[in-house]
């Protein structure tokens, strides 16, 4: 994304606006960069104009929010990572929640496969629970013959 000075200008002026119009406390930028053939911010862009990595794009927010931040349009900006330490956040559901970002995907991710571990624990522990009640089932019968054929081995040993 080869931003210009003035590309940099007219967003920080919509960033403005927008804080001063709407009173904002706090906003979230979501860093994703659109995937080929998508449009980005605005409905249209050049045919030639390059999709940023996801880092580079990162690197772009924090230039302009260090910029804003400088021009005193913004009082205050930091990650995700800061903020959740700052906050002393204890659960994932304190957490902004943007569909299709990195850490719902990562979060929703780790859920199904905790989901699908405990399902086959469950699995585990009925295959396990049914294979003892069979050897218990198979020990009674065993002790039960035992018992039936105790005479007669006692028998044929005296004999």
């Amino acid at each position: 994304m080869a931003a210009s000075n003035s590309g940099e200008n007219c967003y920080l002026t919509v960033m403005s606006c927008l804080c001063e119009t709407h009173r904002y406390v706090t906003g979230h930028i979501w860093a994703c960069p659109p995937s080929e053939g998508d449009d980005y911010i605005f409905h249209c862009h050049p045919p030639d104009q390059k999709i940023p990595k996801p880092k580079r794009l990162q690197e772009w927010y924090k230039k302009m929010l260090d910029k804003a931040f400088a021009e005193r349009i913004i009082h205050d900006y930091k990650d995700i990572f800061k903020q959740a330490t700052e906050d002393r956040l204890t659960s994932a559901k304190e957490l902004p929640y943007f569909e299709g970002d990195f850490w719902p995907n990562v979060l929703e991710e780790s859920i199904k496969e905790l989901e699908q571990e405990e399902e086959e624990r469950k699995k585990e522990e009925s295959t396990a629970a049914s294979e003892t009640i069979e050897v218990t089932k198979l020990m009674g019968d065993v002790a039960t013959l035992c018992e039936l054929c105790e005479p007669q081995i006692l028998s044929i040993q005296h004999n």
